[in-house]
């Protein structure tokens, strides 16, 4: 039995990239699909920067991140601190929403889950997060990590916008 067909777009350098995933209960959320978006963020980031440019150290500066931050997030690491992504987006210009500074993300979530009818345990079901992890979520915990806060909009069918 399968849950939905979602597709999700992402414009990057001009070119719009089409992605479509179907879930179902026993497969959840595959993690190479989870880390896809994030995958496309750090490559946007690279760019900007480049067109910019700037180095690694001088953004590192602005952002207040370290520059093996930015290196191992440009080269395609995706288990990365969402409040280190947003300082680094923020500071390139980069609008990622719905993950973006002026966004209050947990309540976003929170609603779309009630929407869409889905308990915490359900959603965390779903997307092969933990209970826990959705809690801190809504909660707008600073420290979550990129592809799992990505995993869990994509089974709440949000799409991330990439823009500069």
């Amino acid at each position: 039995m399968y849950v939905r067909l979602n597709s999700y777009h992402i414009h990057l350098f001009g070119i719009e990239y089409v992605r479509t995933v179907i879930l179902t209960p026993i497969e959840g959320f595959m993690s190479s699909e989870r880390t896809h978006g994030a995958n496309y963020l750090g490559l946007l980031c690279n760019q900007r920067r480049k067109e910019l440019g700037l180095d690694q150290a001088t953004v590192s500066m602005y952002a207040n991140v370290s520059v093996k931050f930015i290196s191992q997030f440009e080269c395609g690491k995706t288990s990365v601190q969402l409040d280190k992504v947003l300082a680094l987006t923020s500071t390139l210009g980069i609008s990622s929403y719905p993950i973006v500074k002026d966004t209050d993300l947990g309540k976003l979530v929170k609603e779309r889950r009630s929407a869409l009818g889905f308990t915490q345990e359900s959603l965390a079901g779903f997307s092969g997060l933990s209970t826990k992890f959705i809690s801190n979520l809504e909660t707008n915990k600073p420290t979550l990590m990129l592809d799992k806060v990505l995993g869990a909009l994509h089974t709440l069918g949000v799409k991330m916008e990439l823009k500069e």
